[in-house]
């Protein structure tokens, strides 16, 4: 989970490292592309071609479309915000999660987690400071991700067990890079060698980093290497410093530490809560 978080935190700052010249449609067409190669050329070498069938076409479908929604804002907001103000507003897809979960997936959630999501949500409400100067209205932007994110998780939790982990991030990405292609009529920047060696690596780092998220999911529960997520935020503050220069000031760094508790606690309640079977859920 450590490295997963260092390679996606890579991957992260590749991106926001290519010129906003080159749109962000054709950005993540070009890094799913990659993806799918390598996804491809993975499961041939296993022999196991098997486990990309899925089945609820409809669902996988419905999930590709929000994800490709999520990273269009979410790359958005790499080029609008320090690395780690992104990353960090990003998380609170869980709590958006938890929120959402006794209308959607008809789950209690109790007292104290309802307590951990309005302490996240008032991390948020710092890092944005409304009425003052700082992050201004381009945070909002990973905060619309996350929500969108979170549909996306939620509606993982609907898919069949006996879809692989495998089929569904190869399905997810198939539908991502048809999507992003349908925007590039809209506009094309040819990118230069650097930015398209850029890409490919962005690509090979995030499938990388899912493979190792997936694999620790596979190990130990959820609860447990949650937590472990957030050492990303560590690694994007380090990145983003030595990349960009950037340094998170205290409102900053007080709402992100809101969040990350928040995240924290929540991951703490779920061991306290009957185990279920595993799901697919996974961040793409």
């Amino acid at each position: 989970m450590i490295a997963g978080g260092l390679l996606i935190s890579v991957n992260n700052a590749i991106l926001k490292s290519i010129p906003t010249s080159v749109p962000l449609g054709e950005v993540i067409c070009l890094r799913a592309l990659v993806s799918l190669a390598l996804i491809a050329g993975f499961v041939l070498l296993r022999g196991r071609a098997r486990d990309l069938r899925v089945s609820r076409h409809r669902v996988h479908l419905l999930r590709g479309l929000l994800q490709v929604a999520s990273m269009l804002l979410f790359i958005g907001a790499l080029r609008a915000l320090p690395l780690v103000d992104a990353m960090t507003l990003v998380y609170v897809g869980p709590l958006i999660v938890t929120a959402l979960a006794p209308a959607m997936l008809s789950e209690h959630v109790g007292r104290h987690r309802w307590a951990a999501v309005l302490v996240g949500f008032a991390g948020v409400v710092l890092m944005l400071r409304p009425g003052g100067e700082g992050l201004h209205w381009a945070a909002a932007i990973p905060v619309a991700a996350a929500f969108l994110g979170a549909l996306r998780d939620i509606i993982t939790r609907r898919m069949s067990a006996a879809d692989t982990s495998v089929g569904i991030l190869f399905t997810t990405t198939c539908i991502v890079a048809l999507a992003s292609a349908a925007t590039l009529p809209l506009g094309w920047e040819m990118p230069s060698w650097r930015d398209l060696a850029l890409i490919a690596v962005a690509g090979a780092f995030v499938t990388a980093s899912l493979f190792l998220l997936i694999e620790a999911l596979r190990f130990a529960r959820a609860s447990t290497v949650s937590p472990f997520r957030y050492v990303a935020r560590l690694w994007a503050g380090l990145l983003g410093f030595l990349m960009f220069g950037e340094i998170p000031d205290g409102w900053a760094l007080a709402g992100g530490a809101l969040i990350v508790l928040a995240g924290l606690y929540l991951a703490h309640r779920e061991t306290r809560r009957p185990i279920r079977a595993p799901s697919s859920d996974h961040v793409v």
